[in-house]
């Protein structure tokens, strides 16, 4: 080998040079010359080869070592994944499109391929409360294996809730797929020039696909709900160096590309995956244009057929027509009951809102035209540009009549009937009761003299305040004249009166308009959700301070032998 290098580098072999000492400088000075330029050549190949200058192994990891065994100087950080500005923006849509109470259990959501140690429902978990964090849409049970110890604490601790809170929907699934080195190379070589010089390079890529499964089930018989499901994967390509990783993911016809550091491997890429899920879990739960909030829109043909899809699933099973009737209600267009009826006066809404967002006039049809308006509308610029009628189709036009009769009395409490005139409630139990057994269940009948929208609210007795109408079970507020409001009634709730044998309320407040969606967050809450007031005149005020003392107030104390 060095009879070779000597040759390439044109130098003589030992035994043809001569002893003439200026000679064998020279030749000296050109040896030096000679390894010189070995050196150089060999490192350009190998920077050539690899893009980076070789280094000592043994050292790095010495030194990765001692980084580990610090504890860590910077405060902990939320994490940041390419969709958490897309969850914080469904937060926003929830509230635009008024998305409140929507219960929902998740699964233990395991790893299948039993190659990715992370924690997918804790993921989830986070990625859900980050889009809740200012509408509180979303109510979250996190009840697994590893709650049953909490369970049995709350038991034991006689800690059991007044409502039967069942949950609505639940979301199982998995992660479903990791296909590992799916496409590999590796290239290497190495040169060695006797004991002073060596060098070796090395150039290694691989990819690697992971992908999770998440579906919606409903909660009452375990039925999938159609369409409502998250299908990703993810690409995840690394290199020899280790330094870094790329990852994309392919949705609504965009790419999200990212970059994974060493220290976070494929936790990174999931967590990427859960938090898109999240997005569309929920968006296409709710019903709202999930997309806008991962850079797509209308014109993309994914979300074009999504839409399309949702449209003639909806029209199909009698959801089109609650669901505009209750878009209608909370832009003041619309002034009716969400009973899926399709009235003249929800014709005329619909024609409204259709001319305040651009389109054709006096087209009073709910079509797939309306519909994909309505879904790529800024609404906050629609109602600035053209603010809701004084008074929206649908408001009854007849004059207050007096509550109806339930039963031998009509009374609220120590209140008797309303009169004529101003709004007001009447409340009182089924059965014509003031006083109820430890523990008892009740229902209670409540009544206006008018068209009224009502909210109610229970303090139990633990001193603590719920919104216990409208709910997730029924969220139309509007009690007609005539009719009467059963609570629970056919709500998959019970009030209970106290087993301690204290003293416990239910009020109602009852308004012209629906007002729910302008009552601070922290009086309208999540229904069945203990709410930081301290009293009923805390509720009241918020009311007030809405349509001033333009308000019916009915109360029925629950009181026990």
């Amino acid at each position: 080998m060095k009879l070779a290098m000597e040759a390439m580098f044109g130098v003589q072999p030992a035994s043809s040079m001569s002893f003439d000492h200026r000679s064998l400088i020279q030749r000296g000075h050109a040896r030096a010359r000679c390894w010189a330029r070995s050196v150089v050549v060999v490192a350009l190949a190998a920077a050539g080869f690899s893009g980076c200058a070789t280094h000592d192994m043994r050292a790095e990891v010495k030194e990765g070592a001692r980084a580990m065994s610090v504890a860590p100087m910077a405060a902990p950080a939320r994490n940041i994944t390419n969709f958490s500005d897309a969850l914080s923006c469904m937060d926003g849509l929830f509230i635009t499109y008024g998305i409140r109470d929507v219960a929902v259990l998740v699964e233990d959501l395991d790893d299948k391929t039993k190659k990715v140690t992370a924690g997918t429902k804790d993921m989830l978990i986070s990625a859900t409360s980050s889009m809740t964090r200012r509408s509180n849409a979303i109510r979250l049970n996190t009840f697994g294996r590893d709650s049953i110890g909490l369970t049995e604490w709350i038991i034991r601790g006689g800690r059991v809730s007044t409502f039967d809170d069942l949950p609505q929907f639940v979301i199982r699934g998995s992660v479903s797929q990791f296909d590992q080195n799916l496409i590999s190379g590796e290239r290497s070589g190495g040169i060695a020039i006797g004991n002073v010089v060596s060098a070796g390079v090395a150039d290694r890529v691989s990819s690697s696909r992971m992908a999770i499964d998440l579906n919606v089930i409903h909660g009452s018989n375990y039925a999938i709900v159609p369409g409502v499901t998250s299908q990703n994967s993810i690409e995840i390509r690394n290199e020899g160096r280790g330094a870094d990783a790329d990852a994309t993911i392919k949705k609504l016809g965009i790419n999200f590309n990212m970059t994974i550091a060493k220290s976070e491997g494929q936790a990174q890429g999931l967590r990427n995956l859960v938090d898109l899920a999240a997005v569309e879990l929920f968006g296409r739960l709710s019903r709202t244009p999930y997309w806008s909030c991962i850079g797509s829109n209308m014109q993309a043909p994914e979300v074009t057929k999504e839409v399309e899809d949702w449209y003639y699933a909806m029209e199909r099973n009698g959801n089109l027509i609650p669901y505009v009737q209750y878009q209608m209600r909370i832009r003041g267009y619309y002034g009716g009951a969400i009973d899926g009826q399709m009235t003249p006066a929800l014709g005329k809404s619909v024609a409204l809102y259709r001319a305040a967002m651009g389109g054709e006039p006096d087209r009073q049809s709910i079509d797939a035209d309306f519909f994909k308006r309505y879904l790529a509308a800024d609404h906050a610029r629609v109602l600035e540009k053209s603010p809701p009628p004084a008074q929206p189709p649908g408001v009854a036009a007849e004059q207050a009549q007096p509550a109806p009769s339930s039963g031998p009395a009509t009374k609220s409490g120590n209140n008797t009937a309303p009169a004529v005139g101003r709004l007001q409630l009447s409340m009182q139990s089924a059965g014509g009761e003031r006083v109820f057994g430890r523990g008892q269940p009740l229902q209670l009948l409540i009544s206006a003299n008018r068209q009224a929208h009502v909210v109610c609210y229970m303090r139990d007795e633990s001193q603590h305040f719920q919104r216990i109408f409208p709910n997730r079970f029924n969220n139309d507020s509007l009690l007609r004249a005539g009719d009467t409001l059963q609570l629970p009634g056919q709500m998959r709730f019970q009030i209970v009166a106290s087993p301690r044998g204290s003293t416990e309320a239910v009020i109602c407040y009852g308004t012209e308009r629906d007002v729910l969606a302008q009552v601070p967050r922290h009086i309208s809450g999540a229904d069945f959700e203990n709410l930081p007031v301290a009293s009923f005149d805390d509720i009241k005020a918020a009311f007030r301070n809405i349509v001033g003392n333009e308000f019916a107030e009915g109360v029925f104390h629950v009181r026990t032998r």
